[in-house]
């Protein structure tokens, strides 16, 4: 394993440690807009609209990033298996360089809508306070952040919690 990698395992893995603080929203936090955001994929999704009807997965990720490929099968199976109980899972690419991304699409059909986010003027990742990859928000009925995932987590378990009537904070 070269530096960099040791570097980036090491970075994600103190990120995924419990107890650990980060700036950026949190749970209780109302998710802001997807208003100013250049969706590559898919319709447009208003979170206002899908205020006490829809959950959301966010999950913000990159094409050269193998931890957030690897969520890739949890998130579509998530997307097809829960849709009929409202809940969206949108992805969030901080990819740098959308032609990369728009091939990776091409290569990988995801079942979800995509946002390029990486050279947006006001990113998305900046606004959720995104350090590291993957991280994932589960945005609840209400409108607010209901769990935020950090690295290789049990997104489907966490949809699950938010689909319960009262759903406790994670």
């Amino acid at each position: 394993m070269n530096k960099k990698s040791l570097f980036t395992v090491m970075l994600l893995a103190l990120l995924a440690w419990p107890g650990t603080t980060s700036a950026g929203l949190q749970i209780g936090d109302k998710a802001p807009p997807l208003d100013k955001v250049q969706w590559i994929k898919g319709e447009p999704v208003d979170l206002a609209k899908g205020a006490g009807k829809e959950i959301y997965v966010l999950e913000f990720w990159a094409t050269w990033c193998g931890y957030c490929r690897g969520e890739i099968p949890e998130l579509m199976e998530a997307q097809t298996t829960l849709s009929e109980q409202g809940v969206s899972v949108l992805a969030i690419s901080v990819d740098q360089d959308r032609e990369t991304l728009a091939q990776f699409l091409q290569r990988t059909p995801l079942p979800y809508p995509v946002v390029a986010d990486g050279d947006a003027k006001e990113p998305l990742s900046s606004q959720y306070g995104i350090t590291g990859l993957p991280v994932t928000f589960i945005i609840g009925r209400d409108g607010r952040i209901a769990a935020r995932l950090y690295g290789s987590s049990d997104i489907l378990g966490a949809v699950r919690d938010a689909l319960q009537p009262s759903a406790p904070a994670a």
